[in-house]
């Protein structure tokens, strides 16, 4: 559904579908639409892929023991200061 120009309507009018019938809020009802293949892209987005997590981030290496080492080396460094 998400592969159409009119994917994201496809989305919410599948999910009203879901809410009519009673099905948002119990386990396994819902929507859960990927985006772009199921096996590249979907697995990413579930988290499945066993060599990256969610967001195409890698995992973590031995030298980073905490969260703070393993965000510092992944996260965007500003090219000037002050910059966002």
């Amino acid at each position: 559904w998400t592969q159409h120009s009119v994917g994201a309507q496809m989305i919410r009018t599948g999910a009203m579908v879901q809410l009519l019938l009673g099905n948002i809020g119990i386990a396994g009802g819902g929507m859960n639409a990927l985006r772009g293949h199921s096996n590249i892209q979907g697995l990413t987005d579930l988290g499945l892929l066993s060599n990256s997590l969610p967001g195409y981030m890698t995992l973590p290496t031995e030298p980073e023991q905490d969260f703070d080492g393993y965000i510092k080396k992944r996260a965007a460094q500003p090219l000037r200061p002050n910059q966002l």
